[in-house]
């Protein structure tokens, strides 16, 4: 059930990504991170959050929803940055494994989560992970795809995590070492300043 999928989506996808390792070599000029032959700009990432603190402030319901479960990371930044890479990610696994969302599937998820007390509203949901409220859809899409493979594989979810973890091995994950690094034990750890330094020669 859509409900059920979104309850399993935090856990599930930061557990999943937490098994997986930084792939080496330095990031493009304007990236905030690499996954495979997918970019994060540094520009996007900036908008993302500049978004999202404005909406948050303006989202008591986020605000709540965010006390109760509140992210890892340890910078508002970071935690942006580890949500877009989660997303992409998560698609990427979806398409190896053959596990096909529909739009109409999608559209029941966001609808379950308007419909939820205790998640919802979904662009309250997705302010209280770190994203504005127009990731929302992708958010959703998540909870999808974590609910077929649950499904498919009748597990609790460590046939997802498992998924999830071989993609991000595969594809290799680059963060930009000023926004950290992409640790198997803290997702996106702390900056390191011997990496951020002007002589890395990341922009």
């Amino acid at each position: 059930m859509p409900g059920r999928t979104i309850k399993v989506l935090a856990v599930a996808v930061s557990a999943a990504v937490a098994l997986a390792g930084c792939g080496g070599g330095p990031v493009r000029t304007g990236s905030a991170a690499i996954v495979g032959d997918h970019r994060i700009t540094i520009s996007t990432l900036g908008q993302a959050v500049e978004d999202w603190e404005r909406e948050f402030r303006a989202d008591p319901r986020a605000n709540l929803l965010r006390s109760m479960n509140p992210p890892s990371a340890e910078t508002e930044i970071q935690n942006a940055l580890f949500q877009l890479v989660q997303i992409r990610l998560t698609d990427e696994a979806a398409r190896r494994a053959g596990v096909r969302v529909s739009d109409g599937q999608v559209d029941m998820a966001l609808h379950s989560l308007d419909r939820n007390s205790r998640l919802g509203p979904a662009s309250s949901f997705t302010r209280a992970r770190g994203l504005p409220a127009r990731y929302a859809r992708d958010l959703a899409r998540q909870a999808v795809i974590v609910g077929e493979v649950i499904r498919r594989d009748g597990d609790d979810g460590t046939g997802f995590r498992t998924l999830v973890g071989q993609t991000a091995k595969s594809l290799g994950v680059r963060i930009n070492p000023r926004y950290g690094t992409f640790d198997p034990d803290r997702l996106i750890g702390p900056v390191r300043t011997t990496l951020s330094s002007p002589g890395s020669g990341v922009g």
